[in-house]
């Protein structure tokens, strides 16, 4: 694979997306052959990570958002992979079924949005995708279907928060200054962890520091 990994922890990476648009994507290496995709991003790493992938016995994705910057490669490996199950929080799923430019601010990027299926509508709670166990927060605030995913030290965290303390931008449809403090607060107890935020570095995170930010 010729696009460049960062490793965070064991079997936890970063693809380094070329194009600066585009959210992180991470991936999760599973003890049975299964891979789990967050955020696939735009499609520019798609030829690069297909033939990776192809030897994956199943590949899960997750989105933290239904932004177009970190969902619009999934139609693609999608259309080009059988053993994929997509997976998204029930707040966006009907957003992504109806190719939502308004929703998925797909537009912005100059792009039309394929209508896109979900396998597996989620919500918060426990997620045991064959050897990985999940946990899953709905952190609503940026968008309504916001969430974010806890794998053992690890927190991906969409654009709810990113690793240098700032805060997601509210003002984007169905988007909730009130929601988005509320998701703070309930991120506040994770503790120090990794954070792996949906653009940025990825870094060493103190969740008890949000307090601060949500005492207005």
């Amino acid at each position: 694979m010729s696009v460049r990994l960062q490793r965070l922890r064991e079997k936890v990476h970063l693809i380094v997306h070329p194009t600066q648009y585009s959210s992180n994507t991470y991936l999760i290496e599973g003890d049975r052959g299964e891979i789990l995709i967050i955020d696939p991003g735009l499609p520019d790493i798609f030829p690069d990570v297909l033939s990776f992938l192809r030897s994956r016995s199943t590949i899960f994705i997750i989105h933290t958002h239904f932004h177009y910057d970190h969902i619009a490669a999934t139609p693609v490996f999608k259309n080009a992979l059988t053993n994929i199950k997509v997976l998204h929080h029930v707040k966006g799923v009907e957003a992504l079924r109806n190719a939502d430019a308004e929703l998925t601010l797909s537009t912005l990027f100059g792009d039309i949005m394929q209508p896109l299926e979900v396998d597996l509508p989620i919500d918060e709670g426990v997620l045991e995708l064959e050897s990985l166990k999940l946990e899953v927060l709905h952190t609503p605030g940026h968008t309504e279907d916001s969430i974010c995913i806890v794998f053992g030290d690890v927190v991906f965290t969409g654009d709810l928060i990113f690793s240098d303390g700032n805060i997601g931008r509210t003002d984007l449809p169905t988007g909730s200054e009130y929601a988005l403090y509320l998701s703070l607060e309930k991120i506040s107890n994770l503790g120090r962890k990794i954070i792996a935020p949906g653009h940025g570095r990825p870094g060493v995170f103190d969740f008890r520091r949000v307090k601060e930010l949500t005492m207005l």
